[in-house]
């Protein structure tokens, strides 16, 4: 079986932006990705003010992966300078097993992903992976959560 879906996306186009969305109690399974969100260079908008929780993964390549380097765009009339903001996201109560990879946050420069809530999430990993979760470019904060995630995403919520 391929896995090319995601369970849970939003994005990519969004310049009008994305905010106030609840998600709760979703089981995926047999996917590429648990919880997507994309956006790109030129795309613009945001996304804000997301509460994900209560899931249940199985079977994934990865279970959160964020991007702003999704490509593509439907003509080339678009503003390569417009940069998306992704922040103010909650993720909480996750369990997954057979995960390849626990997180993918890929950030721009010049805006990082920012305050991304990370509670009470346990992913069962290969042991032998050492880098279970890559970032650049994302700053939040993490509590109960299993693999932990990269040091920028380890601030405590306080």
């Amino acid at each position: 079986m391929t896995r090319e879906s995601s369970g849970i996306s939003l994005g990519s186009e969004m310049s009008g932006g994305i905010s106030n969305v609840y998600i709760n109690d979703v089981i995926v399974h047999h996917a590429h990705t648990g919880i997507r969100v994309k956006s790109g260079r030129g795309r613009g908008g945001y996304v804000r003010d997301i509460h994900i929780s209560n899931l249940v993964l199985s079977n994934l390549k990865t279970a959160i992966g964020f991007t702003d380097f999704y490509a593509g765009h439907p003509d080339g009339n678009y503003d390569p300078n417009a940069l998306p903001s992704v922040g103010n996201v909650f993720i909480s109560n996750v369990v997954g097993d057979n995960i390849s990879n626990a997180g993918d946050f890929q950030g721009l420069a010049e805006s990082p992903f920012h305050d991304i809530y990370l509670r009470n999430i346990t992913l069962e990993v290969p042991a032998h992976r050492h880098d279970a979760w890559t970032c650049s470019y994302v700053q939040g904060y993490s509590e109960s959560v299993q693999p932990s995630p990269c040091p920028s995403l380890c601030q405590s919520f306080g």
